[in-house]
């Protein structure tokens, strides 16, 4: 195609201007790819961060129903470890009400002359001191003892003997 160039010579720009209307036309041209670039990946990185920030709060949101279920299931363990621990009273209380019955039965069998020195209850054991005057006493004791209260452990834990007031004889008793 052919260039028609009506202005005069004198109008006309000087070649220095041309070559830097040039650059500035390609650095324009260039500012402007790498400024739709820089955008592009602007765009790109806040849609992605958008993206993520929204997985983060929907785990946010998985891991505090969770926590609320936990919270939840230890109060019911709490309120179930509570629970056994009043059934283990309980179940001591009986079991030591029991033993009082069977200590309040074998001291009513014993012979006058045979006195309890001191008695221990527990739940989970007994432990009586009976003074007797002679000897002769000690099967009258210890033969309710073995036969009678059914207890299911019997410990023979001393028998002295002092001749001043006789025979000290110490069981461990448990039901």
């Amino acid at each position: 195609m052919v260039r028609i160039n009506l202005l005069p010579h004198e109008l006309s720009p000087e070649s220095g201007l041309n070559k830097i209307a040039n650059i500035l036309k390609q650095s324009a041209i260039y500012a402007m790819i790498v400024f739709l670039v820089l955008g592009m990946g602007a765009a790109g990185f806040f849609i992605i961060m958008g993206s993520q920030a929204a997985n983060l709060e929907s785990r946010q949101a998985a891991l505090k129903n969770s926590l609320e279920d936990l919270s939840q299931a230890e109060q019911s363990f709490v309120l179930v470890k509570d629970r056994l621990a009043k059934s283990k009273q309980i179940v001591s209380q009986t079991k030591s009400a029991e033993m009082l019955v069977a200590m309040d039965s074998l001291i009513s069998k014993m012979p006058p002359t045979v006195v309890v020195s001191e008695a221990e209850v527990s739940s989970e054991k007994t432990e009586i001191n009976f003074l007797a005057k002679n000897s002769t006493d000690l099967p009258q004791i210890l033969g309710p003892v073995l036969t009678q209260f059914g207890f299911s452990k019997i410990v023979l834990k001393g028998i002295n003997f002092n001749p001043a007031s006789g025979y000290l004889v110490t069981l461990e008793v448990s039901l």
